[in-house]
């Protein structure tokens, strides 16, 4: 190989480095867009202890917020909300979502009298 074809070599791997780091910039922007507009759209149909319990299921739960978040945007959109979602409801949606809860009876062994 002569350094011209070299360097032609470098010089395309160089514009598809580049074409993918600009692609890589564009999802995140476009990412950073959607959740602003989520997080919009959250501020004004959530009250605050609503908007507070959905902060505590997104650290305990990534998939069971995008799943409540969805189905939030999914009523708003639709027109189906009226006023601001309190945290009653929002427990309600949540139950509704997750189904019953597992009960879990631990029974601790008493002391022995030696």
């Amino acid at each position: 190989m002569s350094d011209d074809e070299i360097e032609a070599l470098r010089q395309r791997r160089l514009q598809e480095l580049q074409q993918q780091v600009a692609s890589q910039q564009e999802q995140s922007v476009k990412a950073a867009e959607a959740e602003e507009r989520i997080e919009s759209v959250l501020r004004r149909i959530l009250t605050p202890e609503a908007k507070a319990r959905l902060a505590n299921v997104r650290l305990a739960s990534q998939e069971k917020y995008m799943t409540v978040v969805s189905a939030l945007v999914q009523l708003f959109q639709a027109g189906q909300l009226r006023g601001k979602v309190t945290d009653e409801q929002l427990k309600g949606l949540l139950q509704r979502m997750t189904g019953p809860r597992k009960e879990f009876n631990i029974k601790k062994p008493g002391k022995r009298v030696d």
